[in-house]
């Protein structure tokens, strides 16, 4: 059975308990998905107050403030909260609990974290959220180039390790995007005896680690064999870094940048369309970046990302959907404070972006610098 997206999924399996047909790959990318909403004052963020999936999405739709929850901004399907409360109305999700839902911001420190729990019987579905629209979320992600520890991976295990001293039996660990990646780490660095209780992680185009070490480690090696990366087919967030071998590319419907979106993928009965093979923008993008992430030091990588952001910032507004708004204003702020740099970052930034340019072409507003004349 093809299905589109994950609209048609919850139509052609929404009837099955998960009695009756355990989690599965497709399941694993709805509850990343899912984990995108803005669950603020509707989902407890202590575990033993646990709601049903279908009072959850009730409780979203009366509260006060539901236009601005429903606004997902730039990079997020606005679909999603459609699909939520879609979820909610089927048998199999609609009765599932949620809880521990945790949410921090904090522009002066760079975090954007988030994270929600589906219990599932005696199983416990850890979601980690991806990156949203805020320019801090996004200068975070653009920090793993040299720092291998951000704040978001430090509280995504210590969730973790919330979630598993209060739930005593099977776990799952799920995330899109920067979600995926923070499902990998948290569930690489708990403890052994909770890393046998993982049943399995679910990344969905999550973007690997700057250091290869990583994946010869006895803790991440205990927990490859229940992992499950999926990259779309032209991927610019999953191939960055070095990553394993254990991957497959899937098929999405869209192109460039805009398969990132897991609305985007295709699906068959349980399983997501395997895509054969990365685009060659996307190789051309994974080499160029990667090559450079491997041949500049710590140092000139710190200094080409925050110089990357100190031109972001000086839009004066503090998300991509404010920026794409107001392009004349944000193009000011950006070509000035550009026009500010010494050469040799400007030739930097060129070089870096144009590597993007044939997969996203001018759809993020950071482009704009690649209008500026020489």
């Amino acid at each position: 059975m093809l299905s589109s997206n994950l609209f048609e999924y919850l139509k052609w399996r929404g009837d099955l308990s998960f009695d009756a047909s355990p989690v599965n790959t497709v399941d694993g990318l709805a509850f990343a998905e899912l984990s995108y909403n803005h669950f603020q004052g509707i989902v407890s963020e202590d575990f033993r107050n646990q709601k049903s999936l279908a009072q959850v999405c009730e409780d979203f739709n009366k509260s006060p403030d539901v236009k601005e929850r429903k606004n997902m901004g730039f990079g997020i399907n606005p679909l999603c909260p459609e699909l939520l409360l879609s979820a909610g109305k089927t048998n199999r999700f609609g009765q599932i609990k949620v809880c521990g839902y945790k949410e921090i911001f904090d522009e002066e420190k760079v975090i954007q974290f988030a994270a929600i729990t589906f219990v599932i019987g005696k199983t416990a579905v850890v979601a980690f959220r991806g990156t949203d629209d805020s320019i801090t979320g996004w200068e975070e992600d653009f920090y793993i180039t040299f720092k291998d520890i951000v704040p978001s991976k430090t509280l995504a295990f210590e969730y973790l390790n919330e979630v598993a001293s209060y739930f005593k039996h099977d776990i799952i660990v799920c995330g899109h995007s920067k979600g995926g990646h923070m499902a990998v780490y948290a569930a690489s660095m708990v403890d052994p005896k909770i890393q046998k209780r993982i049943k399995k992680i679910y990344n969905m185009d999550g973007p690997g680690f700057i250091y290869p070490d990583f994946y010869k480690s006895e803790s991440y090696l205990r927990i490859r064999p229940v992992i499950e990366t999926r990259y779309v087919q032209s991927d610019i967030v999953g191939m960055l870094f070095h990553h394993d071998t254990n991957y497959k590319v899937i098929k999405a419907v869209d192109k460039g940048i805009n398969q990132h979106d897991p609305l985007t993928w295709q699906i068959c009965g349980t399983h997501l369309v395997d895509g054969g093979d990365f685009t060659d923008e996307s190789k051309f993008f994974e080499k160029t970046i990667n090559e450079w992430v491997d041949g500049e030091s710590l140092e000139d990588r710190e200094k080409f990302i925050k110089a990357l952001f100190q031109i972001y910032h000086a839009t004066g507004y503090k998300n991509n959907y404010d920026i794409m708004k107001n392009k004349l204003q944000s193009t000011k702020g950006i070509i000035k404070c550009f026009s500010a740099m010494d050469r040799t970052t400007k030739k930097e930034i060129r070089r870096i972006l144009g590597a993007f340019k044939d997969i996203v072409q001018s759809e993020l507003p950071i482009f704009n610098i690649l209008s500026i004349e020489k």
